[in-house]
Formats: structure tokens, C-alpha cells, sequence
């Protein structure tokens, strides 16, 4: 339908154009997010291909907001199916207790519920990335710039001590992704033989002004020291790329910095000579395995995939650089 309106109520709520009861309701914990307005555009588009009412809720990064638009939404028996992004995941098992008392099925996406939540519930599912994967992903790629770990890269080991020097930018505490691709990273370049000095590691919440604001700090603290910068996000590390282009560092070095994500100003980056490279979160690929669900449960099919124990999907990334760009 041409010239879609979009209708805000005090919950921000995004809506399709039909008025009719409602059969899938989506919550974002924060459409200001860059990967998660992305993913769910994605999963938007998914649902008008397939002629599914629905609805869009922005929690706004309230776990308040979002229990009301719940609450609110359940009362009304509007929903058929519940796709939910988690403002906090550990909040998840009053939600499940709740949608379980209407016998429809819930779909986690982004944000993991605690396997003892997923497990209170049979028709709860998660789809969402392979943070040890991406993890990996991002050590590989800084094996690929330091080489051999017995003698590394004199353009990158700039101090010569055959150690890597690296700042830690992190997603959001408690987020399973934060945890699970920083420790991955860290251990498979462990495990491929470098020693790895963690100047400092530091949360900034997804975003891309905490990503400057931290970095900031970071480079008033160690600035030349740092030989490296991993980010969990790409957002955060373009940050860091702001602040120091404020400090003239491109023009004198390089100075490699990785994401994940492969946002749009992420590929720009790297095109750029910015960012090194960063992990293709694949956004369209989620959206589609959440319209499966979605379509299962819809149209009361069998669920024809392979699924883990508890009821979980994960989508693998892969890097990408200038070359592969």
C-alpha cells in the first residue's frame, strides 16, 4: 500500500496499514538501534510478502514500556504469534509465563532468554546470530594483520614486544552476545599463539557516542599503546573511529579497528580505510528464519528444521574486508 502512514501512540507504535485484528505483533527493544532497526525492517518486510497483519512495538529501551505494550496487547487478544526482542533478557520469564497463559507461541529474537525461561514454555523459541562464531571471525581477522605469532607484524606491533596491545570496546552488560564474542575472541587468539595485553576493556551499550565518548578516555589513558581495537558492534567502533579522527590519528598511522554487524556506514568505513573489516550479522537471514516460525505457527505446519534442545536457531556470520567488499 502506497503512502503507509504510521500512526504513534504514547508507545511509539508502528503499525500496518490494515485495521483488522492483529496476527503477529513484533517488540524491539530499541528502534534506535542500527542492527535492530535493521533486523526488524527486515522482519517487516518478511511479513508483507507473506499478506501478515502486524504490529511494531519500540520498547524504547524500557523493560517497563515493554511489559505495559505486553500486558496491554495479551488483554486484548490481539496477537496470534509474539516476536520478541528483549529489552532485558533475564526479565524474559515473567513474559513467558504470561504469553504461555494464552497457549501461543512466542519468538525470541537478538536478545537470549536464560535457557531455564526458554524451557518454561514448549512453544518458545530464539532465533539469533552465533556470537562465539563472530568472535572467532573478529580473531581471525587479527591474525590475518599480525601473522606469524612468534614474530608479528612490525607494521602493526608497533613496540616491538610481540605482544598485541588491544582495547575491548563491549556491547551492554549482561547481553549474551558482549560476553560470548569478547571471550571467544580472546580465547581463539589464545589458542592460535599470541599474547594478547587487554589495555582496558570498556561497555558501550551498542552506541555509537558511547563508542566515542570511551574511546576518549581510552586514548587519554594509553593512546599510542594501543596497537588494535575489537568492537562488538560496528556502531561503537565507527565512535571510536570519530574520536580519533579528532586526533589526527589515521594521518600519521593505521591503526586497525574491527566490528561485527556489517551495518551500511560500517561498509562505507571500510571502504573508506577506516574500519579494517567486520562480521556480517545477517540481518536478512534471521528475518527469514523468524517468518518460518511465524508461517508454521499461522498456518499450524510442522516445524521441519533442525532445532537445538531449547528451541534455538543460530544464524552464522562471515568477515568481511575491502577485499571482499
Amino acid at each position: 500500500m502506497k503512502n503507509k502512514k504510521i500512526f504513534i501512540l504514547t508507545s511509539l507504535l508502528l503499525t500496518s496499514c490494515n485495521t483488522n485484528k492483529l496476527d503477529v505483533s513484533i517488540y524491539a527493544y530499541n528502534l534506535e538501534d542500527t542492527f535492530i532497526a535493521s533486523l526488524v525492517s527486515s522482519i517487516e518486510l518478511e511479513m508483507k510478502e507473506k499478506n501478515y497483519k502486524y504490529t511494531i512495538f519500540d520498547s524504547k529501551n524500557s523493560q517497563i514500556e515493554q511489559n505495559r505494550q505486553l500486558i496491554n496487547d495479551i488483554e486484548n487478544d490481539n496477537s496470534s504469534v509474539f516476536v520478541l526482542n528483549m529489552v532485558d533478557r533475564l526479565a524474559a520469564s515473567s513474559i513467558i509465563s504470561k504469553v504461555k497463559k494464552t497457549n501461543k507461541p512466542i519468538i525470541f529474537f537478538n536478545r537470549e532468554p536464560l535457557l531455564s525461561d526458554l524451557n518454561l514454555y514448549e512453544q518458545c523459541y530464539y532465533v539469533g546470530t552465533n556470537p562465539y562464531l563472530e568472535g572467532t571471525l573478529q580473531a581471525e581477522m587479527t591474525a590475518s594483520l599480525f601473522g606469524d605469532p612468534q614474530n608479528l607484524n612490525k607494521e602493526y606491533d608497533k613496540n616491538g614486544d610481540n605482544k598485541i596491545q588491544l582495547v575491548l570496546l563491549k556491547g551492554e552488560i549482561a547481553h549474551q552476545d558482549s560476553e560470548l564474542r569478547s571471550n571467544a575472541y580472546l580465547e581463539t587468539l589464545k589458542e592460535k599463539g599470541y599474547e594478547v595485553e587487554v589495555l582496558t576493556s570498556r561497555y558501550c551499550s551498542w552506541k555509537k557516542e558511547k563508542g566515542y565518548e570511551e574511546m576518549k578516555n581510552v586514548y587519554q589513558e594509553f593512546s599510542s599503546q594501543i596497537e588494535m581495537i575489537s568492537s562488538n558492534n560496528d556502531d561503537m567502533a565507527l565512535g571510536a573511529i570519530e574520536f580519533l579522527k579528532t586526533q589526527n590519528v589515521f594521518n600519521n598511522n593505521y591503526l586497525p579497528i574491527i566490528g561485527v554487524d556489517g551495518t551500511t556506514n560500517g561498509k562505507k568505513a571500510i571502504e573508506e580505510g577506516f574500519l579494517y573489516g567486520t562480521v556480517i550479522n545477517d540481518n536478512v537471514q534471521q528475518a527469514k528464519m523468524i517468518s518460518y516460525f511465524v508461517n508454521c505457527f499461522v498456518n499450524n505446519k510442522k516445524i521441519d528444521i533442525s532445532l537445538s534442545s531449547n528451541h534455538c536457531i543460530y544464524i552464522d556470520g562471515k568477515i568481511l574486508t575491502k577485499k571482499s567488499l
